[in-house]
């Protein structure tokens, strides 16, 4: 990449910590960072949700500028399970001296920058972190995309997913699944052995509108019934009680055919 091209975070952060953000802005933008904040950068007209999810799927990474009232924010809570679900990095920057509680589950594994008493200095950290991002996804993208051309779905002990025509293939062949089944099925699927919480299925299956929990058990029981898994001895979806689900079969990359693309077996020549 080259060294000046300018990279683009997403600000995530409380509407009483706005003045900081101005300057955490000013700062980065001295670095080559532009940051992209709501509600000012919503063009006139279009939905916030909207430009909220594209802003964050066109970043570089999400900057999160943590406080107390940032942890207790169903706003920052949501970008920050849409920019884990669009793969993108996570660099806290701490305001205050507090501590995760709400936004614990998405902070365990990310290293804490210090905004107190070190303002230039994490600066420099957060420049850094978003441009190397943005080295990584690149060369990632670059190792992957071979693989990737090759792949048309998912495989899991007898089954497949044909991520191209969205359907799931079994041992007797297509089986049928409905549209939030098979988005459930997927993420599950893509986040293997990892917990997914029922505020993360909701928020990218139904698109954060408002539903019962019912809508989503009910999902579940379908996928049960079409995978023939059992929830007291699952195979493939495990309940994780009160918080959510995890998919424990292993999957790997699958470069078949289609079952039913499949050419038939020649029948065996008859011996004289």
């Amino acid at each position: 990449m080259d060294a000046d091209k300018r990279v683009t975070v997403f600000v995530s952060h409380h509407s009483s910590t706005a003045a900081i953000a101005g300057e955490v802005e000013r700062a980065l933008a001295d670095r080559g960072v532009d940051c992209w904040m709501a509600p000012r950068d919503v063009e006139p007209g279009e939905p916030f949700d909207l430009a909220v999810r594209r802003a964050i799927e066109r970043s570089r990474a999400l900057l999160l500028l943590f406080s107390a009232e940032a942890d207790r924010s169903r706003h920052v809570k949501r970008e920050l399970i849409l920019a884990d679900d669009a793969g993108k990095p996570i660099i806290p920057l701490r305001l205050e001296h507090a501590r995760p509680d709400q936004l614990a589950y998405h902070l365990a594994d990310t290293q804490w920058i210090d905004w107190i008493e070190r303002g230039e200095v994490a600066m420099d950290r957060v420049a850094r972190k978003a441009r190397s991002s943005e080295r990584a996804r690149s060369s990632e993208g670059e190792r992957a995309a071979p693989e990737a051309s090759r792949a048309r779905g998912l495989a899991f002990s007898e089954f497949r997913m044909d991520l191209a025509d969205e359907r799931l293939h079994g041992p007797d062949g297509p089986i049928k699944l409905g549209n939030k089944a098979w988005r459930v099925l997927r993420l599950l699927i893509e986040n293997e052995g990892r917990l997914l919480t029922k505020d993360a299925l909701f928020e990218s299956v139904w698109d954060g509108t408002i539903v019962s929990e019912s809508s989503l058990t009910s999902v579940i029981k379908e996928l049960r019934r079409a995978l023939g898994d059992i929830r007291g001895e699952p195979r493939f979806i495990e309940s994780v009680y009160g918080r959510g689900y995890r998919f424990i079969a292993p999957v790997s990359a699958a470069t078949a055919e289609p079952i039913e693309s499949r050419p038939p077996a020649r029948p065996a020549e008859a011996r004289g």
